[in-house]
């Protein structure tokens, strides 16, 4: 017996779903932004080029974080189940758009070593400094546990 409001529709065309990490990418998002990383990323770390196009250094670090937390083998196979949820997944971290991934690719060709220890530098000092009191979340600022037990760090980089 079928309970009388419940509609199955059936359609010929494909409809995505959204990925099974796209939960703990927003709240890891909610995380860097509450703790102000993200802030401090966007106001401290400077690279030799400040925009690539359309994007700034902020899109970039925020690709990675997602590729980062994903778990998909290649940065193509992110940016292929990302590419349907690009402006949700993007707007999750005040952002507008996903960088195109051959602006990311020129991006991390162009890496610089100081850039990497800045963006490393502002994780950790913000990770340090909230050591000292509790963490309204239950767990040390710049964490997150995941749904699969893991406590991720968000300032690890590399």
């Amino acid at each position: 017996m079928t309970h009388p409001s419940v509609t199955i529709q059936i359609t010929p065309e494909s409809v995505p779903s959204t990925p099974s990490w796209m939960g703990e990418v927003a709240a890891l998002a909610q995380v860097l932004t509450h703790t102000e990383i993200l802030k401090k990323i966007q106001e401290q770390v400077r690279f030799a080029r400040a925009r690539f196009g359309k994007s700034d250094l902020i899109d970039f670090v925020v690709v990675l974080i997602g590729y980062a937390v994903s778990g998909e083998p290649t940065m193509l196979a992110c940016y292929e189940r990302l590419a349907p949820f690009a402006e949700p997944f993007m707007a999750l971290f005040n952002r507008h758009r996903l960088p195109h991934r051959s602006t990311l690719s020129r991006f991390l060709a162009a890496l610089d070593q100081s850039t990497v220890e800045a963006l490393r530098a502002k994780g950790v000092s913000r990770a340090q400094a909230g050591r000292s009191g509790a963490h309204p979340y239950g767990h040390s600022p710049g964490t997150y546990p995941s749904v699969f037990g893991h406590l991720w760090r968000a300032w690890e980089w590399g």
